[in-house]
This record gives C-alpha cells, sequence and structure tokens, in this order.
C-alpha cells in the first residue's frame, strides 16, 4: 500500500535486491568501439528513429514496414525500468511493427535496456498480439544472473531458471553490429539472448566493401555477415535462419542501411531516418513524419 510517505514494501525490495546481489556492469566496451557506444550524438536529449520496408519472398508474404527507436536513457535496477534520477547508464532501444496474415493483423514490440559501453542486457521483453490471443515475454539482469519470464492466456505461463551468463539482447542485433569495432577487429562472438531466456551464439565477420547510393552520391559501405548457432528465430515468427548479412556505414554514428536473410527469404531496406524526441511523434513505422533519404541498396 502507497502513502504520501512512500511505498511500506520498498524495505522489502531492498532487502530482495541485497539477496540478489549487486548489479553487475562492466564498464569496459568490450568488441564495441567506443566511439559509436560512448559517441557525443546520443547525449543531445533525443532519440534516433529508422524505419525499414521488410520485403519478404513469395512463400512467406507481402512485405511490411518496421520502425526502429534508440536512445540514451538511464536505467534503475531496483525498479527494473526507465530512471528518475541517477541510474545506469544505458541504451533503449525498441523494434515495433504490424504484420497482416491471412485476416489476421499481427502486433509486435521489443523494448530492450542496454548498458553502456559494454552493451549487455539490462532487461529486454516483447509484447505481441493478435485476434484472439496475447503475450509478454521478458529476461532481466538481476545480480550476475539472466532471469525470464513469460505470461499468455493462449500459450500459459512460465518463468525461467537463472542463467550465469553475459548476454546481450537479440531483438537489439541491428544496434550491436553498428556498435562492434572492425577498425581493429576482423571478426567477432556474442551471445545473444532472446526475450524467452533462450540463447544463440552470433559470429559476426566483416566480408566485403560493397557499393551503395543515396541520391546521386555513390560510396562503399561495409558487408557483415551474422551466423548463429543455433539458428535463430525471427522476430516476425516465420522459419529460423541460421545467417544474415548487414550493411553498416562509415564515420562514429555507423548508418545502418538494410540487411537480408543470407538464405534469401527477407530483405530489410532503411527507407527513413531522423534524430527527435520520439515521445514527441507519432513512432508507428507508417507515420514517422521524416523525408525519405532515397537509399537504394544495390547488393542482394
Amino acid at each position: 500500500m502507497c502513502s504520501a510517505r512512500g511505498c511500506r514494501w520498498w524495505p522489502w525490495l531492498g532487502l530482495l535486491m541485497a539477496c540478489r546481489g549487486p548489479l553487475e556492469v562492466p564498464t569496459d566496451p568490450g568488441p564495441f568501439a567506443p566511439n559509436f557506444v560512448l559517441g557525443p550524438i546520443w547525449d543531445d536529449g533525443q532519440a534516433e528513429l529508422a524505419s525499414y520496408r521488410v520485403e519478404l519472398d513469395e512463400v512467406e508474404g507481402p512485405e511490411f514496414s518496421l520502425g526502429t527507436i534508440v536512445v540514451k536513457q538511464a536505467y534503475d535496477p531496483a525498479r527494473e525500468s526507465k530512471a528518475e534520477g541517477p541510474g545506469i547508464d544505458a541504451f533503449k532501444w525498441i523494434v515495433h511493427f504490424r504484420r497482416s496474415v491471412g485476416l489476421e493483423e499481427l502486433h509486435h514490440a521489443h523494448v530492450a535496456n542496454l548498458a553502456r559501453p559494454s552493451l549487455l542486457v539490462l532487461k529486454s521483453s516483447h509484447t505481441s498480439f493478435d485476434g484472439c490471443s496475447n503475450r509478454y515475454q521478458e529476461v532481466v539482469r538481476r545480480g550476475s544472473r539472466l532471469e525470464s519470464l513469460e505470461r499468455s492466456d493462449d500459450y500459459g505461463n512460465a518463468e525461467g531458471q537463472g542463467s550465469q551468463v553475459s548476454a546481450h539482447p537479440i531483438a537489439a542485433l541491428p544496434l550491436l553490429v553498428r556498435g562492434l569495432d572492425f577498425g581493429r577487429l576482423t571478426s567477432a562472438e556474442l551471445t545473444l539472448v532472446a526475450d524467452d531466456g533462450r540463447t544463440t551464439r552470433a559470429t559476426i565477420t566483416k566480408s566485403a566493401r560493397v557499393p551503395m547510393t543515396q541520391g546521386d552520391q555513390e560510396f562503399s559501405v561495409d558487408e557483415l555477415r551474422v551466423t548463429f548457432d543455433p539458428p535463430r528465430q525471427l522476430p516476425w515468427g516465420d522459419a529460423p535462419t541460421g545467417a544474415e548479412v548487414y550493411w553498416v556505414g562509415d564515420g562514429p554514428e555507423r548508418p545502418l542501411y538494410g540487411w537480408r536473410d543470407a538464405g534469401g527469404g527477407y530483405r530489410i531496406v532503411r527507407e527513413r531516418l531522423r534524430r527527435a524526441a520520439y515521445w514527441e511523434v507519432d513512432p508507428r513505422p507508417k507515420s514517422i513524419d521524416v523525408p525519405p533519404d532515397a537509399s537504394t541498396m544495390d547488393p542482394r
């Protein structure tokens, strides 16, 4: 019960947190480039909003839009949410989309909190619903453990055992790929955790420089290949994939132009990009009011 003097259960929450141990957050960036994860662009009080077109093969169905948001935001490990005051230096990453399948419209939203500069998961959650069911999943770092939770009216409830792993949220893989420091690395290996607590090992290599055009400008970008062991489940629920290819630009911002399934099942192309206060605009992919950047991608 809460009162003007505060909530009576706060002392019990403090005792619970003490029993779990302190939240262990490395201060070393590891394989990530400091000028990206700690770059001044994230200090302007705004968010990066991007909209992508997801092109599926004929078997998987029609294309749809996907939106992403990334913003610097402090994390409160006691509340396991956005900090109202000082907290752990972190990124908040959001990816959301709507997809029509037959007569149904599927809604998905992934939200991940990643510690800076290590980009290790603090909390990652997934909410989805359609015409007849809903699901909520989360994985949370508590002390040195990861614990998972699932709630659903159709699929039942579950709680996962704590796992002693240092993992990155798989939902934020586009951000992770951008941050890798291939100025000093030839490859990187990451343990990725899904919102249901399952993990996969990702190996990322810089495979080539490929041409790209934007308006009347021509330039080259890094082509990065990511392989998964075991294969990763796709966020839109289709068959898993064993490898993806990403196209990442140069400079401290490391812009992401898109990615595709290495087997040809889908291709994701960036259409729009801006920095803005995301809480002041409609973040839905079809409604982000930004001009197209006229990017075209030759590599397929």
